[in-house]
């Protein structure tokens, strides 16, 4: 005789419960689902049912089975209705908890409070903070050619940089990134002299090429990015410049067209760049600053193997001149306009630079000025001894276009090796301009990324904004 659908209801609890023990719980799951179908007037397979979805942790399933349980059982009003429910409302109650979701505000607000209330440690074999002038590592294109490819319906594409330092890598993503058609924002976690350099890009890429004025800016460019001691005309572009983005901050407008600093980060722009106005012009007196770098080029020489031999043989001997004098070959059409004794003294003792090292310190000492972008007053006030100014400017030849010499055949000096690249990444700003938005966010970048990671980063005013 074939059983019933309340017989087979039961032994299905029953073989529902033998899974239950053995700790199948999926196959006790399904065994419960089928006999609450056959009998849905009964409690018990719902009961257990809503157990066993608790143990799985579908905690929403288990709230709506226990609410059906709880219906029947006041239905039923069996003698044990009491204990019954008494265990469902508190089995109900857990899977609440369980089940429990803040508003995203909430959320925002508190791990916003728990990344603010711990502090961050991190390895080190340094007594003090690092602070790097220039950074050391090649150029890197962040663009990805292929990426228009991997997502061709996306209107914006994102990139994040963090630890830029001077802008290098983003002058390249910019440079790789003008062959192709396609609109550009980044984020990028970077140094406030960046903000300097990117000025003088901009008005290097609206200028025509081959007049006095993108002579200058160029030459300010080279000395700038690679020089603790520029010529008094670089010195004065470059604080022409720092007086135009500090004179638009102070205004609340945003120094270049494609380039996005927040507003609450305002006054940090301001603090440092009246800093390089004012206090950094006294950190470091001329001569303080020689001595810094022929410092630096006798330690860098001393533990670098073919220190000379990596650099073309033709501009070895501007490379003597800056170990032994801490001078830089200015471009000629310069020297002719602006400073001619610079150009005699090269004319008639650059040959022989070490023998003549002497005159040319005492000339740049005078004539000469200290670039204080290099300058973080609160960096050097923390560690004055060990703060670091001097480096080997050609070395970045390596960085910037590798050892092929052969694409510089006419090259005489370092200027000539770096100048294309600012001129190509310049090209590369014009072609993508009002396509392209440059985001900075000054900060430390593990922080930048917890935020960004937990939704924190604001966006806005309100302080639970992403």
């Amino acid at each position: 005789m074939p059983l019933s659908d309340e017989e087979r209801a039961k032994a299905l609890t029953e073989e529902g419960n033998a899974y239950y023990k053995s700790n199948q719980l999926l196959k006790a799951i399904v065994a419960y689902k089928v006999a609450v179908q056959l009998d849905p007037h009964v409690a018990q397979p719902l009961r257990n049912l809503s157990i066993a979805y608790y143990e799985v942790g579908k905690y929403q399933f288990c709230k709506t089975t226990v609410e059906k349980a709880l219906a029947l059982e006041e239905h039923a009003n069996n003698a044990d209705m009491g204990t019954q429910v008494e265990k469902l409302n508190a089995r109900l109650e857990r899977a609440q908890l369980h089940d429990y979701k803040s508003p995203d505000k909430q959320q925002r607000l508190r791990r916003l409070e728990i990344l603010n209330m711990f502090h961050r440690y991190r390895p080190s074999m340094l007594s003090c903070p690092e602070f790097y002038t220039v950074g050391h590592d090649a150029l890197q294109s962040l663009f990805d050619q292929n990426i228009d490819k991997c997502s061709p319906d996306d209107k914006v594409v994102s990139m994040l940089m963090g630890g830029i330092c001077d802008g290098r890598h983003l002058l390249m993503s910019l440079f790789h990134a003008c062959n192709i058609i396609l609109p550009l924002t980044m984020s990028i976690d970077m140094l406030w002299q960046d903000i300097v350099i990117w000025t003088l890009m901009d008005d290097l890429s609206n200028s025509n090429a081959g007049t006095d004025k993108h002579l200058l800016i160029l030459t300010t460019l080279f000395f700038v990015w690679v020089g603790a001691m520029i010529p008094r005309y670089a010195f004065v572009k470059l604080h022409q410049i720092i007086t135009r983005v500090l004179e638009a901050l102070e205004a609340g407008k945003q120094p270049l067209s494609w380039l996005y600093l927040h507003e609450k980060d305002f006054a940090l722009y301001v603090d440092c760049l009246k800093t390089w106005q004012s206090k950094a012009l006294k950190v470091f007196p001329n001569a303080e600053v020689i001595i810094r770098v022929l410092s630096s080029m006798k330690d860098i020489r001393a533990r670098m193997p073919g220190f000379m031999e990596r650099v073309p043989a033709k501009i070895q001997t501007e490379k003597l001149l800056y170990e032994h004098a801490a001078t830089r070959y200015p471009p000629k059409r310069f020297m002719e306009l602006e400073d001619p004794k610079m150009l005699k003294l090269l004319d008639e003792y650059s040959t022989q630079p070490k023998i003549n090292a002497s005159k040319f310190k005492d000339y740049i000492q005078t004539e000469w000025n200290f670039n204080t972008t290099l300058t973080d007053t609160d960096w050097y006030a923390e560690a004055p001894a060990n703060y670091e100014i001097g480096h080997d400017p050609f070395d970045m030849i390596l960085a910037f276009r590798g050892t092929d010499d052969n694409n510089f055949k006419s090259a005489t000096q370092l200027f000539d090796y770096l100048s294309p690249f600012f001129s190509s990444a310049a090209q590369g700003l014009k072609h993508v301009s009002g396509r392209c938005t440059v985001e900075v966010y000054p900060g430390d970048y593990v922080h930048f990324s917890e935020q960004v990671r937990f939704g924190l980063f604001q966006t806005s005013d309100t302080p639970y904004a992403s």
